[in-house]
């Protein structure tokens, strides 16, 4: 089985990456990653460069992602910068809940995309969005894990204002239900396509 690299830091979309590819290549994880470019104007831009660069920093098939919070209710928000508007965790969570302060719509709108590339050639690419979440009005500590900070803040009304940490297994998956449509088309584009792939 060939491997993949699995070009991101952030533990909980590498497993999600290695879910999607996992019945086509062996993924590989580094600990020590470089950090990718990410000069492009929207998520589906940014995981093809993300993935067009690990794929040629080990010269193999590499898979990356980007995505982030489309928050209607804040026009001055930057979608792409929704890691990057603070430094910490903690400094975003804050930054966000003073941000909307007042705010009566609290509607979060989460967007992802992923891409394949091999030896710098782009492959494939696909964006899509999941449920849409409520913005909570405080932070509870108990409700955080690394690398989903903006969940930490996340409620859904569909499941009786549930935060996202407090929510089953099966309410979980249908919130994510953007990672289940990415899979989809993944396996759509490896029906089509079998390793080595020629272009």
């Amino acid at each position: 089985m060939l491997k993949i690299f699995i070009g991101t830091k952030n533990k909980h979309k590498r497993e999600k990456l290695s879910w999607i590819v996992e019945k086509y290549f062996r993924p590989e994880i580094k600990d020590n990653l470089k950090e990718a470019p990410e000069t492009k104007e929207n998520f589906l831009e940014i995981a093809e460069e993300k993935a067009i660069f690990y794929s040629k920093e080990c010269k193999c098939l590499a898979i990356s992602t980007d995505g982030g919070a489309v928050i209607p209710a804040i026009p001055e928000w930057k979608p792409i910068e929704t890691k990057r508007f603070a430094k910490t965790d903690k400094e975003r969570i804050d930054k966000l809940l003073k941000m909307m302060e007042g705010k009566k719509n609290r509607i979060v709108e989460w967007h992802e995309a992923i891409a394949l590339a091999d030896n710098g050639k782009l492959l494939f690419s696909e964006q899509a969005k999941a449920m849409d979440g409520q913005l909570d009005k405080i932070y509870n500590p108990q409700f955080y894990r690394e690398g989903i900070w903006l969940c930490s803040i996340t409620s859904f009304p569909q499941f009786n204002n549930k935060n996202f940490f407090e929510l089953t297994d099966e309410e979980v998956e249908a919130t994510e239900d953007s990672w289940e449509r990415l899979k989809n088309k993944f396996d759509e584009f490896m029906q089509k396509n079998t390793p080595p792939f020629k272009y």
